[in-house]
């Protein structure tokens, strides 16, 4: 009976690289999107058959599958930015799949959908917090 071949490093990365995907498609739904399971899974696997090398591909990858109208680029491309840089888990991914050291200097300008994708991502984090209370202030302009 011949051994058991050791699963590719793609297919054992494969629950993080899911997860997070599943994750980064919730916030294009809640940001107006129109992204369904049978996208995500397209997602996941193009992502795994792309063999991604850079930051680059990972988001091309994921834009030819996620985005099917002209309209949802910029909140692709915001969420994309806030998504995967603020938890930093791109560098982590691609850090799975290439032996390459990657340039993390990259910057962005601010998008038109920031507030837009910042609002749907963030929503649940601020209905957590109690409300702040606003100091009343009173002004005496007597004899002024």
């Amino acid at each position: 009976m011949p051994s058991p071949r050791p699963e590719p490093k793609e297919a054992r990365a494969d629950g993080r690289i899911a997860d997070n995907i599943v994750y980064f498609a919730r916030a294009l739904r809640k940001a107006g999107m129109r992204v369904g399971p049978a996208s995500v899974k397209d997602a996941i696997e193009a992502v795994l058959a792309a063999g991604i090398g850079s930051r680059d591909d990972f988001y091309w990858t994921l834009h030819a599958v996620l985005v099917s109208r002209h309209e949802d680029h910029p909140v692709f491309d915001e969420a994309f930015r806030l998504f995967w840089k603020s938890r930093e888990l791109i560098e982590k991914l691609l850090a799975m799949f290439s032996p390459v050291a990657l340039d993390t200097t990259e910057k962005q300008k601010p998008r038109a959908a920031e507030n837009r994708v910042s609002q749907a991502m963030f929503e649940g984090h601020q209905k957590n917090q109690p409300a702040r209370e606003v100091p009343e202030i009173e002004v005496d302009a007597r004899l002024t």
